[in-house]
């Protein structure tokens, strides 16, 4: 794995966009503020920058009108309608720029192009929409979007221009082992964090009564929060 000191080094990071909503813009974040605490120089590759990281921070905007066209469309298949044009072109786009602007370290964010000596990611897409047929659900299909990242996650892996892949769980980990046929040691788990400040069981009382008036919820009834995606995967029908 890679130990980050203090030097002159300096890291370019590829990522959809930047910012403190969270997934991979967020992850970007703290990353890029982590590394200049440390003293290396930062260049993010990206096609939307919501929040800046730090004022020393090196920003090469990649098809930006394009991609922040896709973030703020609202209606869901004109959305992504827009994925099938701005991810290809993103990622073709950005490919191109590690290539010709090398460094000593090269960070991708969720198989956004083929260059880099990390690869972050989250979820095995081959390994997922096996899940999702076994259980009958076949919406995948119609969705050219899903066979795009399939394809590409194929890519990463036949081609192995990566040093190591970084994912969020153990299960993670091994589904990519067992698709893929890669090696333990070229992937390593690195769970997500949390802000302990913001998510406190002290703002239970503070927010509690607020959010059941504002949406209408009883004082006496049982609420479960769940935030995420990959619903099959979670056992959300069981509840």
């Amino acid at each position: 794995m890679y130990g980050i000191c203090e030097t002159t080094m300096k890291v370019t990071m590829v990522v959809t966009e930047v910012g403190k909503g969270g997934a991979f813009a967020r992850i970007a974040y703290h990353l890029t503020q982590e590394f200049a605490k440390k003293g290396l120089e930062t260049a993010l590759v990206t096609g939307r920058v919501i929040d800046l990281p730090h004022e020393s921070t090196e920003i090469h905007l990649v098809c930006p009108k394009l991609v922040e066209k896709t973030a703020n469309t609202s209606g869901f298949y004109a959305k992504r309608a827009l994925g099938l044009l701005s991810t290809p072109a993103f990622f073709a786009l950005s490919t191109r720029y590690m290539r010709k602007h090398k460094s000593e370290l090269g960070i991708t964010m969720d198989f956004m192009g083929l260059g880099g000596d990390v690869m972050s990611i989250h979820n095995c897409k081959k390994m997922q929409l096996r899940y999702r047929w076994k259980q009958g659900d076949r919406t995948f299909i119609v969705n050219p979007m899903e066979y795009y990242r399939l394809l590409i996650e194929q890519a990463r892996f036949s081609l192995k221009r990566f040093k190591i892949a970084i994912t969020i769980c153990s299960r993670g980990k091994q589904e990519f082992i067992k698709a893929y046929r890669i090696s333990p040691e070229d992937i390593v788990v690195i769970p997500n964090g949390i802000d302990i400040e913001n998510f406190h069981p002290k703002f239970s009382s503070v927010f509690r009564d607020e959010i059941r008036r504002r949406y209408g919820i009883p004082q006496d009834a049982p609420l479960f929060l769940f935030v995420g995606y990959n619903f099959w995967l979670k056992g959300l029908k069981f509840m």
